[in-house]
C-alpha cells in the first residue's frame, strides 16, 4: 500500500519526502515518549503573546491569546535526506508522533483556534529535532485581594506543565531569557488598556504540591490607572462634599436652601457608592474606595447635623420661649426684664411683665412690649444664653475653616498612605531575591497566614515562592532552608 502510493508521486523531492516519512513512522510508537527508560526528555517552551485581557474583577479570571512553542528532540524521527532545512508538515502528522501533555494548571478554558484549519504548525528535521507551535486562547483564574483598590497590584499566574509526566520524565524550559525580553518589550509597545500597567515576568519551578511535575509560570503583574477612577468616583466625591460645605454661607435662617444642600449631598453620595461597587468583586470588607466614599457621606451628614444645630439655637428654641410668654400672657408668673432676659416667678408671687419703665414726668403711658424686639433680643441680646450666642456666632464660623481644613489632611493622608503601599507591593510582588529565609521568616506578615505550625506553613511556602517573579529555577535546597529556618 505504502509503495503503491509512493510511486504515483513524480516530483522527486516529493517521493523522497513520502518515502522518508514512511520509514521513519514504520516502527513508531507514539504511546512511548522519546529516550524512555534512559533520562528526562527535555521540552522548550517559549510564547509569544498576541492579545491580553479582558481581567474580569468579578470572577476574577482574565484573558490571554497567544503562540505556544515546544521544541524537544525524538531521534527516532532522525532521517537521512537530500533536504538542506527542516521539513514543515501538515497538523495532521501532530497525532501520529508523540507529543508532551502540556496544560495550563490554572486555566479555566482553552481554545485550539480551527479557523480555517487547525492553527498548528510542525516541523521536524534531519536530526530529530522537531518544533510544536499552536494558537491558544487561555481562559485563567486570579485570585484577587481589592483591598487597596484601586490602587491594588495583582499578580495574575499563568501555569503550564505536564500533566502526567513528573521530573523524572519530562522537564520543561523557557528557550530563552533573549525572547522573553523581546516578548516584553513586544507588549509594551503594542498593547495598551483601559486602565491597567501590565508587566510580564518567566520562571520555572518544581511542584512539591502535587508531586515532582516541572511548571513553568508566566506572571503578569497588573496595576491599575488612577485617572479612570479619579475622573468618574474620586474628583466627584470631592466636588459633592465641597458642595456640602457651602451650606456654612447661606443665612442660617434659610432653611429649605440650607435643606437641599443637606439632602441632595447625601443622597448623591449614597447613588455613586451604590455604582462605584459593582465594579468590584463582592466582598465583605470595605476597599479603599469605600473607606474614601463612607468619609465624604459623613462629612456631608456632618453638614447636615450642623444646620440642624444651628437651626435649633437660633429658630426652634428662641421660638418655643416667645410662645411660653405668649401662653402665660400679662398674669404670667415669668417673664423678660428690660433687658431680654427669662426671669422666672419669686415666691409664688405673679408679676405683671412690663417691656419697658415709665419714661415722662408727665405720668406718661408705658410703652406696649414688641413681640419682635423680644424674639431679637431671645436670639442675640447681650444677655442671651452661652449655647444661644455659641449658635450665632460660632457654629457656621468655626464650621467655614474646620470643614475644609480637616478634609484636605484627610485627602493627604489617605493619598499618601494608599499611593505608598502600593508602590511598596509591586516591588515586593515582583522580585523573590536569592535571600530564600528572609521571604520565609517574613511571610508571616506579609502572607498573613495565622499561626501555623511548620507543617501548615511549609504547605503554603510552594505558593508563596511561585507568586513571586524571579527568574531562577526553584530546587529541593529552598525547601530544606525551610525546614531549618523554622526550628
Amino acid at each position: 500500500m505504502i509503495n503503491r502510493r509512493i510511486t504515483h508521486i513524480k516530483d522527486p523531492t516529493a517521493k523522497e519526502v513520502s518515502a522518508t516519512l514512511d520509514s521513519i513512522l514504520l516502527n513508531y510508537d507514539n504511546r512511548l515518549r522519546p529516550d524512555i527508560g534512559k533520562k528526562p526528555l527535555y521540552v522548550q517552551s517559549d510564547v509569544f503573546i498576541t492579545g491580553f485581557g479582558p481581567v474580569d474583577d468579578q470572577k476574577r479570571e482574565f484573558t490571554v491569546d497567544m503562540f505556544l512553542r515546544q521544541k524537544w528532540k525524538d531521534p527516532r524521527l532522525a532521517y537521512q535526506s537530500v533536504m538542506s532545512k527542516s521539513g514543515d508538515l501538515s497538523n495532521v502528522m501532530i497525532n501520529r508522533i508523540w507529543t508532551p501533555d502540556a496544560f495550563f494548571r490554572n486555566g479555566k478554558k482553552s481554545v485550539n483556534h480551527n479557523m480555517t484549519l487547525p492553527n498548528r504548525l510542525l516541523r521536524i528535521n534531519a536530526t530529530g529535532d522537531i518544533l510544536y507551535a499552536s494558537r491558544l486562547t487561555i481562559r485563567a483564574n486570579c485570585p484577587m485581594t481589592v483591598t487597596n483598590f484601586p490602587m491594588d497590584v495583582h499578580t495574575c499566574n499563568l501555569t503550564y506543565g505536564s500533566y502526567g509526566y513528573t521530573i523524572e520524565d519530562v522537564i520543561f524550559n523557557w528557550t530563552t531569557k533573549i525572547g522573553r525580553k523581546k516578548l516584553s518589550e513586544w507588549i509594551k509597545k503594542n498593547c495598551t488598556f483601559s486602565n491597567l500597567h501590565l508587566k510580564i515576568y518567566f520562571k520555572s519551578c518544581k511542584d512539591h504540591q502535587f508531586g515532582k511535575y516541572s511548571v513553568l509560570i508566566i506572571s503578569f503583574h497588573l496595576k491599575r490607572h488612577l485617572g479612570y477612577f479619579i475622573v468618574q468616583t474620586y474628583l466627584p466625591c470631592m466636588l459633592i462634599v465641597i458642595l456640602s460645605q457651602v451650606s456654612f454661607w447661606v443665612n442660617k435662617e434659610a432653611t429649605p436652601a440650607r435643606m437641599v444642600f443637606g439632602v441632595m449631598t447625601v443622597l448623591s453620595l449614597t447613588t455613586l457608592s451604590i455604582s462605584e461597587r459593582r465594579s468590584i468583586p463582592n466582598v465583605s470588607y470595605l476597599t479603599a474606595m469605600d473607606w474614601f466614599i463612607v468619609t465624604c457621606f459623613t462629612y456631608c451628614f456632618a453638614a447636615l447635623i450642623e444646620f440642624a444645630s444651628v437651626n435649633y439655637f437660633t429658630v426652634i428654641r428662641p421660638r418655643a420661649l416667645i410662645q411660653q410668654l405668649e401662653v402665660n400672657g400679662n398674669d404670667s408668673d415669668s417673664g423678660l426684664d428690660s433687658d431680654g432676659n427669662y426671669q422666672p416667678s419669686t415666691n409664688g408671687v405673679r408679676r405683671r411683665f412690663a417691656s419697658s419703665k415709665m419714661s415722662n414726668s408727665d405720668g406718661g403711658s408705658a410703652s406696649k412690649s414688641r413681640p419682635g424686639s423680644i424674639l431679637s433680643r431671645i436670639r442675640g441680646g447681650s444677655g442671651s444664653s452661652f449655647w444661644t450666642q455659641l449658635a450665632n456666632n460660632h457654629i457656621d464660623r468655626v464650621s467655614r475653616v474646620m470643614f475644609p481644613l480637616t478634609f484636605f489632611l484627610f485627602n493627604v493622608v489617605y493619598w499618601f498612605a494608599y499611593l505608598s503601599v502600593s508602590e511598596r507591593v509591586l516591588p515586593r510582588t515582583i522580585s523573590l531575591g536569592i535571600n530564600y529565609k528572609f521571604l520565609i521568616l517574613n511571610s508571616l506578615t506579609f502572607y498573613s497566614v495565622p499561626n501555623p505550625d511548620p507543617v501548615t506553613l511549609r504547605s503554603h511556602l510552594f505558593q508563596i515562592l511561585i507568586s513571586a517573579s524571579y527568574l531562577k529555577a526553584l530546587d529541593e535546597s529552598v525547601l530544606n532552608l525551610f525546614d531549618a529556618s523554622v526550628k
